[in-house]
Order: structure tokens, then sequence, then C-alpha cells
């Protein structure tokens, strides 16, 4: 079902862009008034994306409670049981198959920031070819539950590095 919501106004950077934002249940678009040409942008979010191997045993105390609950999800559109990581491949297949400019992730992509969850991720951005940029959420960037900072965390070699 297409529903397209009203139509909204923004004037950015002291009213140089007017911006026209609309979506429907499976797209947004945002069109900026002066921009030359058309460029796609495939947002995730919120896939909370569970993998793990024996490195990551010290750490699956942190990581239970979030690692149940997304163990298996229903897929929004067609309801059946599924998992974050099959979804994500999905999605990585659309933006490649759409030919997105950019995929654009904003925040809980992980469950918890194993080595092994944020290297997969990584790999399979750059597998894409598509530029991407990565806007980390607090499951992306801490254990729940561990005492210490996330820069604490990365000196101390438990947390990855950037993306």
């Amino acid at each position: 079902m297409k529903k397209e919501n009203a139509y909204q106004s923004l004037l950015l950077n002291d009213g140089k862009f007017k911006v026209k934002h609309s979506w429907t249940d499976d797209e947004a678009k945002v069109h900026i008034a002066g921009l030359s040409q058309k460029f796609t942008i495939l947002h995730l979010s919120d896939n909370h994306i569970t993998v793990s191997n024996e490195s990551d045993i010290p750490f699956e105390q942190y990581g239970k409670r979030m690692n149940r609950g997304y163990r298996s999800v229903k897929h929004y559109k067609t309801g059946i049981r599924t998992t974050p990581l099959k979804c994500f491949y999905a999605l990585l297949d659309l933006a490649k198959s759409n030919k997105v400019d950019m995929i654009m992730l904003t925040g809980d992509v992980v469950n918890n920031p194993s080595k092994t969850s944020v290297t997969l991720i990584c790999d399979e951005l750059k597998k894409t070819g598509i530029p991407y940029a990565y806007i980390a959420g607090n499951h992306d960037w801490h254990y729940e539950g561990m005492e210490g900072s996330a820069n604490n965390l990365r000196d101390r070699g438990i947390l990855p590095g950037s993306m």
C-alpha cells in the first residue's frame, strides 16, 4: 500500500537549500532544490546483528540479553521468521542491484561490538564497492554492562577500532 505522507519543507544552511521530504512505507525521498543530480542512499539502522566465534567467549555474558532478543526476527513485510544477518545480506544485495550511491548506517548495526561482528559487517560493506558511512549507536561501541569508556576499552584491545 502506497501512502505518501504530507509535504515537509525545511531551509538548511542559512536558506541555501530548500528541502522537500516525502515518504511511504517502503522509501523516503528528500528533494533538494538545486541539487544537480540524483543521489541515492540506502539507510540502515538498528539491524542488531550478532556473529561470534571462540574469540568472543570472554564477552558472552555481556551479550546474552540482546543476542537472545534478536536471534530470530519477523521480516517487516513478509512476517516470516529470519535473522538480522540474513536481512542485512538482502539489503546489501538490494543496494547493489539498485546501484545506490551510498550506504548510511546509523546505529545499533550490531548487538555488541565483538571483533567478529564488526569485522563481518565491515568486510561485507567493502565487498559491495559502495561508499558507506557508519554512525555508531550504543550497541556498536559498548558491551552492555561492561565497565569502562569506549576509549578505555579500545585502548585495552577489547573493542575494535574505527570502521
